[in-house]
């Protein structure tokens, strides 16, 4: 546990070219998650989002939302929440891929959405 704080705590310090890297604020995220840091996780994920969705990594960019959208569950932000997991539900087809590198993010992707089904339904 105390290497993931370290590793939370390690991107805080990286310049300004690393630190506009979505995958390290994915990555972040997800380990906030994992310790239950829902505020941290929250805004990493949405970071990585916003990020993602500027370089037009479109399957990315939701499996981000899907992220923010747990983080802010679990933060107690349900109607934040509900407001982001609408927009997964709505978004969730339009990521269409014919590069066959991209079958695992789908993949993730279904995964993610069938989380926040049960998510939501609670």
């Amino acid at each position: 546990m105390d290497d993931l704080s370290a590793a939370i705590t390690r991107l805080d310090d990286l310049d300004a070219i690393e630190a506009t890297n979505p995958y390290l604020f994915q990555e972040r995220a997800e380990a906030r998650m994992r310790t239950r840091e829902w505020a941290g996780a929250a805004e990493d994920a949405e970071r990585a989002q916003a990020e993602f969705k500027q370089l037009g990594d479109k399957i990315r960019a939701l499996l981000a939302a899907c992220d923010a959208a747990l983080a802010l569950y679990g933060e107690g932000q349900t109607e934040a929440a509900v407001a982001k997991m609408a927009y997964v539900f709505k978004n969730k087809a339009i990521p269409a891929s014919n590069n066959p590198d991209d079958i695992g993010l789908l993949q993730e992707l279904a995964r993610r959405d069938a989380e926040l089904h049960l998510a939501f339904a609670s």
